[in-house]
């Protein structure tokens, strides 16, 4: 799992296991890039948690500002 700010910087990198939970809040957008993507949930601004993509794929989803997205591994 990677998240960059809107420079491009990494702001977390690493290996989320089951039931973990990594909240950010960002004033510009908010990438996210899972290798796994079937084993991730975001909820973006509070809303419902979706799955960011099918098992084993690689994804990445940009949220624009003012953002704040919560990932949890199911």
């Amino acid at each position: 799992m990677v998240a960059r700010d809107r420079r491009w910087q990494v702001t977390f990198e690493g290996i989320m296991k089951e039931g973990d939970s990594e909240v950010w809040t960002a004033e510009e957008e908010l990438r996210i890039r899972a290798g796994n993507a079937g084993g991730v949930k975001v909820s973006f601004n509070e809303g419902n948690a979706q799955l960011l993509g099918q098992p084993g794929m690689v994804a990445e989803a940009v949220y624009p500002p003012p953002t704040t997205a919560q990932l949890t591994t199911p």
